[in-house]
């Protein structure tokens, strides 16, 4: 690409006297295509995983990105993991039958046949059967959305049990990696519908900043909370066929009443989390039955009569036959 510059004759006739050459392109090097595979995820053996890429042209003369392919560099022995649309930016990785790390690739290639790529790692997670006494605790706290965020209950404890902890749900999101006590991954699942706000530490929306039982302080210090007039808090939690006892526990730093209420199948339970250092201040609900598949429905709401605010910290799970 060259810009000239004419100089006019001594006879009155334009002729080229000079050659003024400009470099349009200071980098005239065609490049592959930048391309994104996303993030690493992590899923539990029989679960789909969507796969989300991006594929930037770089040919600096024009051109296009003219086709995008997945393909698994590497699974484990015996998987034969399946894509719903190999050639789609956006695609489903399903068929993950066998536990380990799935090596996935996205390539790109642009009308001069330059190709791009980049990989990303899904890991499947063995599901463990969650036998009777089993046991699985979840601390709801975590990172906000927006403002100050809680803290992550870190696995193993002093005590060496395993916990989960599931931030605050802004967009309503789906958890569906889970471990029990032990640090052994189950199937079970919880999403949630609703507004949610994050209480944290001392403030008045805090909690209980000194640990309660054998809930520490990273769980019990921090929670979701429910504001009543929002309305629509449900949680949906699937679990391991069979029957469990599910306890949800929560605290306020600053006294009151605070009567925090959870229905499930009609019957409600609720615990006022008022300063609450009690561990069996809790709604226990027994004999809950999970046939594996079907979510099991939690409505979370406050005492009309007390306060419009409710306070959820933690959940837990125990088998019990």
């Amino acid at each position: 690409n060259i810009q000239v510059a004419p100089a006019v004759g001594s006879y009155g006739i334009g002729r080229i006297s000079n050659m003024i050459v400009r470099e349009k392109y200071p980098n005239t090097t065609h490049k592959a295509p930048n391309v994104n595979a996303g993030q690493d995820q992590s899923t539990t053996v029989g679960s789909d995983v969507s796969l989300s890429g991006t594929a930037i042209n770089y040919n600096i003369t024009g051109g296009a990105i003219v086709s995008t392919d997945w393909t698994i560099i590497s699974q484990p022995s015996g998987a034969s993991a399946t894509f719903d649309d190999a050639t789609s930016l956006t695609t489903t990785l399903s068929d993950l039958t066998v536990a380990g790390d799935y090596e996935i690739q996205l390539s790109a290639t642009d009308d001069s046949g330059y190709v791009g790529k980049d990989t990303v790692i899904v890991t499947a997670e063995a599901v463990h059967d969650f036998a009777v006494g089993d046991r699985m605790l979840i601390d709801l706290g975590g990172t906000a959305t927006s403002g100050t965020s809680g803290t992550v209950t870190t696995s193993p404890q002093p005590d060496g049990r395993y916990w989960n902890t599931l931030n605050q749900p802004g967009g309503n999101p789906t958890y569906n990696v889970f471990v029990d006590t032990a640090g052994t991954t189950i199937s079970a699942s919880v999403t949630t519908t609703g507004t949610w706000y994050l209480g944290v530490g001392i403030n008045p929306n805090g909690g209980n900043t000194s640990g309660v039982g054998d809930y520490p302080s990273s769980a019990t210090s921090d929670s979701w909370i429910v504001n009543t007039p929002d309305g629509g808090n449900t949680l949906l939690m699937t679990l391991p066929a069979g029957t469990s006892s599910i306890k949800f526990w929560g605290a306020r730093s600053t006294t009151g009443t605070y009567t925090s209420k959870i229905t499930l199948n009609g019957t409600t339970l609720s615990y006022n989390a008022s300063a609450n250092a009690t561990y069996t201040n809790g709604a226990i609900f027994t004999s809950v039955v999970s046939d594996g598949t079907t979510p099991l429905s939690f409505a979370l709401d406050a005492s009309s009569s007390s306060n419009s605010f409710a306070y959820y910290g933690v959940v837990d799970i125990t088998r019990t036959e």
